[in-house]
């Protein structure tokens, strides 16, 4: 241990080996825009006179987040010092009252299932449709919003209490929130975003418009992930008309639940420095001037003759999805492998088909020209390899067409046991099982195993990517069952 270096020296060595971000957060390391900042020993405070408390909000506090609704256009903005997750968990506490159900889009963040589970709600599963081009998830149908509330107006029993859904998705793909903020509407019931990786949506002319613009009633933002902001910043907003459903005392009590109750100033004046930056003259001509350089870098990406640039309706531009044609045999983790170590670029997230790499208006045109100039060369170097391009796809359901054997929130607090992944078809999932990043469960608590869960898994596992909710023992996947 004595040889060991501190995370802090860590951190120095790599702040100076060059390695270029293209992932969160959205200052991209860079805090030339912030100079004026201070030193985060020097403002390390508590809720010390003149300085506010975050959870009762009366002057310093309450004027930030005041003038954070008027920038984003919300009837009410809280600075969240938890992330989103504590935005997310929040607001589903006060959409529904345990025993209830909520319409929830089957791709939603682990922290919504979460949510579920902790106030022992029930989901209506709401689908998602891939894009089978790429494999990804694409918008939700509003048809499909418009379907499933009017079978539950018409059925016994417990009702749907609020729609929940996630746009921008970690692709990067808007849903029509317009449209479905009306299709809810007309029901009497609300419409939530997990709006994570879309803070920086109002600030420009062509990534989309913000879910609060389109009459959602609650959205949560990350602006750590898109803007620039420390790690772990985020508002809840609360949409104009949104208090018909959610009593601003309500939001608060429960964010009082989630949030800590030391929130951090350092992370609070982040909030606060970030949004006034995005809404001066000064962050309009980053925004303008990262429009451009973005322009320019997805023109060069859509020439490249076996990495295919995603770009489709209702996309955020500023999510730079690649993927290698699977005839070269290269993997979305290879490549991301290989600008890493031959180019010095760190990208957001690479699974086996795609990768992710993640820009902002922090990031430098210098930058942007890097991983221009390294996909090139890259693409230059490869060729096809076999004549159709197979990979053995895994056809992993998507968490509606589980078996829902047992509702999340029971089976999340029942015993449970490990065993090897390729014994466990046909036993209980013991809790939220997922790739991460992005962290969207492919089984909740309660769910039956099928033999594609393991094989996924085991298929990941052999990649290097991350996996949550098992425990990995050598060349093996464990998972958690309950017991019998």
């Amino acid at each position: 241990m004595k040889n060991k270096q501190s995370l802090q020296e860590e951190l120095r060595a790599y702040a100076e080996s060059g390695m270029y971000p293209f992932h969160m957060p959205g200052h991209k390391r860079n805090g030339k825009w912030a100079e004026g900042f201070s030193s985060p020993f020097s403002v390390d405070i508590t809720e010390i006179e003149g300085f506010d408390n975050l959870h009762h909000a009366e002057g310093i506090l309450r004027d930030a987040m005041e003038n954070a609704a008027e920038i984003y256009g919300a009837e009410r903005t809280w600075f969240l010092v938890n992330g989103s997750t504590a935005g997310i968990l929040a607001a589903i506490s006060a959409a529904a009252l345990p025993g209830e159900r909520i319409l929830m889009a089957e791709n939603s963040h682990r922290s919504a299932f979460h949510g579920l589970a902790l106030r022992g709600l029930s989901p209506v599963f709401l689908p998602v449709p891939l894009l089978p081009e790429y494999g990804i998830a694409g918008r939700v149908c509003p048809e499909d919003v418009e379907r499933i509330l009017s079978e539950d107006a018409g059925r016994e029993g417990r009702k749907i209490r609020a729609v929940y859904l996630t746009s921008p998705t970690y692709e990067g793909v808007l849903s029509d929130i317009r449209r479905i903020a009306e299709i809810s509407h007309s029901h009497g019931i609300p419409l939530l975003v997990d709006e994570a990786h879309g803070a920086h949506l109002p600030f420009g002319t062509g990534f989309g418009e913000s879910a609060i613009a389109c009459g959602a009633d609650i959205a949560v933002q990350s602006v750590h992930k898109t803007l620039p902001s420390l790690t772990q910043t985020a508002v809840l907003h609360l949409g104009r008309g949104g208090e018909k459903y959610f009593s601003p005392e309500t939001l608060t009590r429960w964010l009082k639940v989630y949030e800590s109750s030391s929130p951090s100033y350092i992370l609070m004046a982040s909030i606060d420095a970030c949004i006034r930056f995005m809404g001066s003259g000064e962050g309009k001509k980053a925004m303008e001037a990262y429009e451009k350089n973005l322009g320019a870098l997805r023109g060069r990406l859509g020439e490249l003759t076996h990495i295919r640039l995603f770009s489709g309706e209702g996309q955020d531009p500023s999510k730079l999805v690649l993927f290698p044609d699977k005839r070269t045999g290269l993997t979305g983790k290879g490549l991301a492998d290989l600008l890493r170590s031959r180019y010095y670029l760190e990208t957001e997230m690479a699974a086996r088909d795609y990768l992710i790499a993640m820009t902002t208006l922090m990031d430098t045109e210098e930058g942007m020209h890097r991983l221009a100039e390294a996909l090139v060369e890259i693409d230059a170097g490869l060729c096809a390899v076999s004549e159709d391009g197979r990979r053995a796809p895994v056809q992993v359901p998507a968490v509606s067409e589980n078996e829902h054997a047992m509702e999340p929130a029971r089976a999340w607090n029942m015993p449970k046991e490990y065993i090897p992944a390729d014994r466990a078809a046909g036993r209980i999932c013991g809790d939220f099982v997922m790739l991460y990043p992005p962290g969207v469960p492919m089984l909740l608590p309660g769910d039956r195993i099928k033999k594609a869960h393991a094989e996924s898994l085991l298929e990941n596992a052999k990649l290097g990517l991350g996996l949550e909710g098992v425990r990995q023992e050598k060349e093996n996947i464990l998972l958690p069952v309950l017991e019998r």
